[in-house]
């Protein structure tokens, strides 16, 4: 384990006292008496109150292994916790876990949990916890958004307060896997796991994080802190963050400084929108570029936009039987034609980062040099599909050996509720067609274009959303041995090259060897360009400017926007 990067500041709470005046007479020969004075004002501080925060969503689940929707898991994420917590920059810090020791070149981690951790039932974390949460996702029964994360990984019981993981092969980004949140096994264990999306505890999961869950009301729900016992999720090394104004003494330092949050559920943006406008909420999330706009001119708020590295990218089919894209420099044409940055503005409302990487720049590793830039310039692509060999016809363009142009088909996502992966299939096919390709767009739900499409390779190019995870893991989606059936390299790119830096890049190592490694693995993805990156997502937060704390980092989506949450204050408190 690297050392952790941060150490607290620690500031008194300075408190104002009014000093009551006395009132001295003139010098005289005459004796006067001394008035009382008048009981002076007393400045006060603020009320708590809680955060009233407004989520466009529904909640059938707040269980942290069920939690599905954003609404779920924003409420989900403040009850929950894990060994481990995101920490500023790209630091990881201890959670439930003390401490951590990483052995046989970072394929077995150990992990000691505090003396002190407990959930909120009182009764105290164990390993036996630990262990039936891994068991709970691989269950056949369980669907889960974890399912299949912790399949290939050995987890075994040291002793009551000791777990240990076994990797099959070293990887350096195992370490962010553990903020994996925690279900109690002395709860959960009598119910089957077909049973627990459903049963009545989702909605009141017993958790050990620094907030409980309170009594779900009809329109939203309350997050309340855990006062008393100091809260299993803030040591007293844990950073506040350097506030302009006076922090909290260390005996308040074991809970939040806000006593809990008011989250209110809405069925559609409007509502949600008109209610922070009239003042009613702190906080308004899960809202389009163009809602949050009209809120921050209002004025008294900012928006914040924490980067994710989710991927937005095309997939071009590379296995071996379909030689259309094999040239690095037809795909360059592809990429070459679409106008990403005007994409990113008119469908995505600016809400991202154009991306030349498969690695997005908010991470430690990435390298802009390394990772180079590919233009919009059209008229280079037609010169880049020349130099591949492929000719220009009146009907479109000619692929090398072929006498009549075949079109290209792009698959999408049919999802009613994202209309802007249909918005940008569309007008990806329109800069293809513009160059003088043929070109088509074909939606599918999604399940059956990665079953029958995807998987099986019977696809030309696919727009897709690609998680790529805090500690980029590329191995899984451009592994030479992920490319056969079954495996999850659904392009079927195969390098030897790609395959060395791959591995390379995923062992542990320090943090300047971590950064040359990638880097030369980016510089070969942007020679090949086997998979065509788009934009990454961020994600986008309303908050009033009375309410200090919130701070962005990369986070793999936006219920990890509490990362900092015990920092988080009204101005005045």
């Amino acid at each position: 384990m690297r050392p952790l990067d941060r150490l607290v500041v620690v500031v008194a709470l300075a408190v104002l006292v009014g000093l009551g005046l006395t009132l001295a007479a003139p010098a005289s020969q005459h004796a006067l008496a001394t008035p009382t004075p008048s009981p002076a004002p007393v400045p006060t501080v603020a009320p708590l109150r809680l955060v009233r925060e407004g989520i466009v969503g529904t909640v059938r689940s707040v269980d942290p292994l069920y939690a599905t929707t954003p609404a779920e898991r924003d409420i989900s994420a403040l009850v929950a916790c894990g060994l481990t917590r995101l920490g500023p920059d790209d630091s990881i810090l201890p959670d439930l876990a003390s401490s951590w020791d990483v052995a046989d070149a970072g394929a077995t981690y150990t992990f000691r949990l505090r003396s002190d951790a407990r959930w909120h039932d009182g009764r105290l974390v164990t390993a036996d916890d630990v262990i039936f949460t891994i068991l709970a996702i691989r269950d056949p029964a369980y669907d889960g958004p974890f399912r299949g994360r912790w399949d290939r990984i050995v987890v075994e019981k040291v002793d009551r307060s000791t777990v240990r993981f076994r990797l099959a092969r070293p990887l350096a980004g195992f370490l962010p896997l553990t903020i994996q949140p925690l279900i109690p096994e002395h709860i959960l264990g009598p119910i089957p796991a077909s049973e627990r999306r459903t049963h009545r505890l989702a909605l009141m999961p017993v958790g050990c994080g620094p907030f409980r869950l309170g009594t779900p009301a009809e329109e939203g729900f309350e997050v309340l802190r855990v006062d008393g016992a100091a809260s299993p999720t803030l040591r007293p090394w844990d950073a506040l963050g350097t506030f302009p104004e006076p922090t909290p003494s260390p005996a308040d330092l074991h809970r939040p400084l806000v006593p809990g949050f008011r989250f209110t559920l809405y069925a559609e943006e409007p509502s949600l929108e008109r209610a922070f406008a009239d003042g009613r909420l702190d906080t308004a999330a899960g809202l389009s570029p163009a809602a949050v706009a009209r809120l921050i001119a209002l004025g008294d708020a900012r928006e914040i936009r924490y980067p994710t590295p989710v991927l937005r990218a095309l997939m071009p089919n590379l296995r071996f039987d379909r030689p259309t894209f094999q040239d690095p420099r037809v795909r360059r044409a592809l990429l070459l034609a679409v106008d990403r940055a005007t994409l990113l503005r008119d469908l995505l409302g600016g809400v991202g980062t154009v991306a030349e990487s498969l690695v997005t720049p908010a991470s430690p590793v990435y390298d802009a040099g390394a990772a180079g830039r590919v233009p919009f310039e059209p008229d280079q692509a037609s010169r880049g599909l020349v130099a591949a060999g492929w000719v220009p016809g009146p009907t479109g363009w000619l692929e090398p050996g072929r006498d009549t142009p075949e079109p290209l088909t792009l698959l999408g996502v049919d999802d009613p509720d994202r209309p802007d992966l249909r918005r940008m299939g569309e007008r990806i096919v329109a800069s293809w067609r513009a160059i003088g390709f043929r070109a088509e767009l074909e939606l599918l739900p999604a399940a059956e274009l990665f079953e029958r499409r995807l998987r099986p390779g019977a696809f030309d190019l696919a727009l897709l959303d690609l998680d790529l995870g805090l500690d980029p893991d590329l191995f899984p989606l451009l592994a030479s041995s992920q490319a056969q059936a079954g495996g999850s390299n659904l392009a079927g790119y195969q390098s030897a090259e790609m395959d060395r830096l791959l591995m390379a890049a995923r062992q542990p190592a320090d943090p300047e060897t971590r950064r040359q490694r990638f880097a030369a693995l980016q510089r070969l993805l942007a020679q090949q360009l086997p998979i065509l990156p788009i934009a990454f997502a961020e994600w986008s937060y309303v908050v009033r400017d009375v309410l200090v704390g919130p701070a962005p980092r990369l986070v793999p989506s936006g219920s990890e926007r509490w990362w900092n949450v015990l920092a988080w204050r009204f101005a005045g408190n």
